[in-house]
């Protein structure tokens, strides 16, 4: 009998810890396997917007969708362009770029140092040449560009991906599209500290089941793009500019 008094009280207690603790809430993340040597998230100030699935990439049959690797694809919104029936003004439109990947071929006599300190004197000089632009440059107006400016999520992908070729077509999607991702599910344990890319992760918190789950967010944002010196500008401007110099 005092055993299963005992075990009663156990229960009862280990029962009421459950209930301070709580249940549900958990972070879900739908994350996707990015190829080696690029960044995701953004790239000299431009913001990704979809991925690229590796076109040398070979599956099986018995392989995942999961397992396939992409690459970001990334929106320049700053690409200098003649105003339409005005020769002397400069319009910004946008075009669509991956990142040129090397496949980490570097001298293998370098060190750790010598591979870091390198790369840091080419960064600057490389961040314009890395680029690959996979689209002619597009705007609101844009014939392939749908009418309707607020675009949902899906229609925004949509209208991103025909501003590419037939095959990037069938082998791009947005960052917003979970198919094909990997669920990575974090239990909101006391201390626990989760850093993520919330532009190219997309992300949910499930329902709290039981008891209260209390959470802390913050978002790290990036420098604001300043605007291109030439943009709302015009040649005479920049002649009559250059001359007084």
């Amino acid at each position: 009998e005092n055993s299963n008094e005992n075990s009663n009280e156990n229960s009862n207690e280990n029962s009421q810890v459950a209930n301070d603790v709580g249940s549900g809430g958990e972070l879900r993340a739908h994350v996707r396997k990015c190829c080696k040597g690029v960044q995701c998230g953004s790239h000299d100030g431009n913001i990704q917007v979809g991925w690229l699935r590796i076109e040398a990439q070979q599956h099986t049959m018995m392989e995942s969708e999961c397992d396939c690797e992409y690459e970001p694809v990334f929106l320049d919104s700053w690409v200098k362009a003649r105003e339409d029936g005005n020769l002397f003004e400069w319009q910004a439109l946008s075009a669509l770029y991956r990142i040129r990947i090397d496949n980490g071929e570097q001298n293998q006599n370098q060190n750790q140092q010598q591979q870091q300190q390198q790369q840091q004197q080419q960064q600057q000089q490389q961040q314009q040449q890395n680029r690959d632009y996979i689209s002619h440059p597009f705007g609101p107006n844009s014939p392939s560009w749908p009418n309707d400016s607020n675009l949902e999520p899906v229609d925004f992908a949509n209208a991103l991906a025909l501003q590419l070729n037939v095959d990037q077509q069938s082998r791009f999607v947005g960052v917003e599209d979970i198919r094909a991702c990997q669920i990575v599910t974090v239990v909101p344990t006391g201390g626990t500290l989760v850093l993520f890319d919330s532009a190219t992760v997309p992300h949910e918190v499930l329902e709290t089941q039981q008891g209260n789950r209390m959470a802390i967010a913050g978002w790290y944002h990036e420098a604001q793009q300043d605007f291109p010196e030439w943009y709302g500008g015009s040649d005479s401007m920049e002649t009559r500019s250059a001359d007084s110099s």
